[in-house]
């Protein structure tokens, strides 16, 4: 019975799904890629044929895009290949009109651009971005929040943390 309330939209392997008013923003992974996709919708049904918004080669599985999130401009990516935050305008819909936010700098100063802390969820809000890290700090993780031109990192005691939800009043994330 429950059956027929739940359906299946991505018949592929996938990590983030975001949602604006008109479409819902997945991404899709496969051996050597990984992508980020969105398809319009209406009254729960899907029109349209997809657009893509973002497509990179991976190597390994860890290069994979991870959780994705939108707001009324921007497409925001856990890009854990660049060990970054790659934000996109949705319109452009180009791979080369994007921004690369890289919280993580090496003792010299150098942003980390290789998939070393696992950025792999986020939370776009109306004044900044929250983040979180897999690997940080001795042997835990790393929740960031990036407002306007800095960073804050907080290290987190467990490895491992993923998947970001904010509501007025509560930061949940998984661990």
């Amino acid at each position: 019975k429950n059956n027929k309330k739940i359906k299946r939209i991505i018949w592929c392997y996938s990590f983030g799904l975001a949602l604006d008013q008109k479409r819902i923003y997945f991404s899709i992974s496969s051996e050597n890629r990984s992508d980020i996709l969105s398809i319009s919708f209406k009254n729960n049904k899907l029109l349209g044929k997809p657009k893509t918004h973002f497509s990179q080669q991976t190597l390994y599985h860890n290069e994979k895009i991870h959780q994705v999130g939108v707001d009324e401009k921007f497409l925001y990516i856990a890009n854990t290949r660049e060990n970054a935050i790659t934000i996109l305008e949705k319109a452009s819909n180009k791979n080369h009109k994007r921004i690369n936010l890289y919280p993580f700098l090496d003792k010299t100063g150098y942003p980390i651009t290789k998939d070393h802390n696992h950025i792999n969820s986020l939370k776009p809000l109306k004044d900044g971005i929250v983040f979180t890290a897999h690997n940080g700090g001795a042997i835990g993780s790393i929740i960031g929040v990036i407002h306007e031109k800095s960073c804050m990192l907080f290290p987190y005691n467990n490895r491992g943390i993923h998947d970001i939800l904010i509501n007025n009043k509560d930061f949940i994330f998984s661990d």
